[in-house]
């Protein structure tokens, strides 16, 4: 008589997927404050989106002129909802007439990798 074996699915964390999936998800959207060059913060999000319609987003903060790369986080598979209020709690952070402008993903990639080599080299 033959074994049969059960197949187990194994689901990923949350952050074992964003180490190791994560970036194969399609890119949908990238997002800066606008004030970012001449205040020397910027704030940006890359969205990933995921089979399921939610989404995937890399929370950066970059101190341009004097630290470099400050911190990051994430958000995982949330909503369409979840980065409108991404991008309202991003102004409260930075000044108040500043806004959010969508930017193509090899300038937020530029800036987040360059921000981190700087970082390295201080």
């Amino acid at each position: 008589m033959k074994k049969q074996h059960k197949q187990q699915i194994h689901q990923l964390s949350p952050i074992d997927y964003i180490k190791t999936k994560a970036r194969s998800l399609p890119l949908y959207k990238c997002f800066i404050n606008s004030s970012w060059f001449e205040y020397g913060f910027a704030h940006i999000i890359v969205s990933r989106i995921h089979q399921n319609g939610n989404f995937t987003f890399g929370i950066y903060l970059i101190d341009i002129y004097k630290k470099g790369f400050h911190s990051t986080t994430y958000l995982f598979n949330e909503s369409k909802e979840k980065l409108d209020e991404l991008k309202l709690d991003l102004i409260g952070i930075s000044s108040q007439d500043d806004i959010i402008v969508e930017i193509d993903y090899a300038l937020a990639h530029n800036i987040i990798f360059k921000s981190i080599k700087f970082t390295k080299e201080s």
